[in-house]
């Protein structure tokens, strides 16, 4: 099967609400969704004929036995032609377990949660019924990690927690999988699925984020990203969005949220109103797309226009390797970014021909945009564009002929400018950092970073290593890279030696006030 359909729904808090919060609101305190949504979810389901139906957590608003045998009930109408024991994929959410507990083992903090599964899917199978587990499809290559995020060891409010014994259990099972499909482990599709968000979520603030958040969810990332991890999908904060992260091989983590899916109270929606995702995994075209299905007043869900596209895999190193690699970027004091980027010198390898190289651009600050890119030179080369969305471009350079390494050095320069690429002031509960991190797929000799700031902004800036998805040593690479700043123009200037793509740099520096 070359495209994979996932169908992500979440947050359905079926239930009773406290009546002293409904009062407040001044609504009725007994959430049901309407028949309209239902029934617009039922179409959605008929027309999309997923694959899997991933529902991400809080499946009832308080976790009683009572609201859980109900949800149960409604989930097998909901899903009555779906087959459910193979084809849809359930974790709890925070809402599922009790609210002030600090339980450890999840047999005991979920046994209601846990009692739910067993309702709703009424067979004998465990493994994929439990809080956490890895469900793996060999038909469509496809391995789909369950984690459970309802652990409370530092806090009782609705922050979030993998743990480490449950970090240690990921990592052992994900390493034993790896060993068995051996070269074949790459070819499958990796997607992990939590209920509490990893990372900040664009269009969320600071301050709302900061009784919702995963505490630990640097261990996960990083874990993720050394097992070659393709997509997180998470609920939570009933914002709907679609981010993404890179790993040290070039290849991008794609990070799906998504909303409140039947929730009935506009507070509980926000301002996206009831919605789901629509994930697809397409491996003729190598990329994933996902699609933001939005509820109408009449109940229907449609698709409105807002799919997002992010490549699959990593980008391979093709037998070259490249002299020198220079990235300027002059930072002006709206926050617009212009970047020049050089590649000097790319070399063939002996007995290797060179058709393409990959051109991959991205911003992660909320709010970023990519524009005006322009080829300063390519040397009998041109681009070809996979995708090109206002913070990502992914496409190829393809050269006129093969390239050998009877070739003189090809060189490439392009520019382009990342409008708001940084935002320049502390505000508020903001965060009070930023970061740029670079990462590089094959081999360079020398790699050049220069980040040039208006006169009068004054940052310090730190740099730091990562391998593997794992936190190096600086005083390991301290005989290979240097970090100057030219004060004249307010420009630092970071110089390493590579030789090899063996780590991810990133840059961060403190935003002045």
């Amino acid at each position: 099967m070359s495209t994979t359909k996932i169908l992500h729904l979440s947050d359905i808090h079926y239930g009773n609400d406290f009546i002293p919060w409904a009062l407040l609101k001044r609504r009725g305190w007994r959430k049901r969704p309407s028949p309209e949504i239902v029934a617009g979810l039922k179409a959605v389901i008929r027309e999309v004929e997923p694959d899997y139906i991933v529902i991400s957590g809080d499946f009832v608003n308080k976790a009683r036995n009572s609201s859980f045998a109900e949800t149960a009930a409604f989930l097998r109408t909901l899903l009555l032609n779906i087959d459910i024991q193979n084809r849809v994929i359930l974790i709890p959410g925070n809402h599922d377990a009790p609210f002030l507990g600090k339980e450890p083992d999840a047999r005991i903090r979920l046994r209601k949660y846990i009692q739910f599964t067993e309702d709703l899917f009424q067979d004998e199978s465990t493994i994929d019924r439990q809080p956490r587990f890895i469900k793996r499809d060999d038909s469509n290559k496809l391995l789909l990690l369950a984690l459970d995020t309802t652990l409370k060891t530092m806090s009782p409010r609705a922050e979030g927690e993998i743990g480490q014994g449950q970090l240690a259990w990921a990592e052992t099972e994900l390493k034993r999988i790896r060993r068995e499909l051996r070269n074949d482990y790459e070819r499958y599709r990796k997607i992990a699925i939590m209920h509490h968000h990893c990372i900040s979520i664009p269009g969320g603030s600071a301050a709302g984020d900061r009784d919702m958040q995963l505490l630990d969810a640097d261990g996960i990332l990083s874990l993720l990203k050394t097992y070659s991890f393709d997509v997180i999908l998470h609920g939570h904060r009933h914002i709907p969005h679609a981010s993404h992260l890179v790993r040290e091989d070039g290849a991008v983590l794609a990070v799906v949220g998504a909303g409140t899916t039947l929730a009935p109270y506009p507070d509980q929606q926000g301002k996206y109103g009831n919605s789901l995702n629509v994930i697809e995994l397409d491996d003729a075209l190598l990329e994933i797309r996902v699609t933001r299905w939005n509820a109408s007043e009449d109940g229907s869900f449609t698709d409105r226009g807002s799919t997002k596209t992010f490549p699959i895999g990593r980008i391979p190193a093709k037998g070259y390797r490249i002299n020198r690699l220079r990235r300027v970027a002059k930072i002006s004091s709206n926050g617009d970014t212009h970047v020049t980027h050089h590649r000097d010198g790319v070399i063939v390898a002996k007995n290797e021909r060179l058709k393409t190289l990959p051109l991959r651009i991205h911003c992660d600050t909320p709010g970023a945009a990519i524009k005006d890119f322009q080829i300063q030179r390519c040397d009998s080369c041109s681009v070809q564009w996979k995708i090109q969305e206002p913070q990502m471009f992914d496409g190829l350079f393809i050269f006129e002929t093969d390239r050998t390494s009877r070739d003189v050095p090809a060189s490439i320069i392009y520019e382009y400018t990342i409008e708001k690429g940084t935002v320049m002031r502390a505000v508020g509960n903001a965060p009070q950092f930023e970061e740029f991190s670079f990462t590089t797929a094959t081999d360079v000799d020398d790699i050049e970073i220069e980040f040039e700031f208006p006169k009068g902004y004054t940052v310090q800036m730190e740099v730091r290593f990562e391998k593997n998805g794992s936190l190096m040593d600086a005083n390991d690479y301290k005989d290979r890279y240097t970090l100057i700043l030219d004060a004249v123009v307010n420009r630092w200037l970071f110089r390493f030696h590579a030789g090899k793509a063996d780590c991810s740099i990133t840059f961060s520096w403190k935003l002045p006030n």
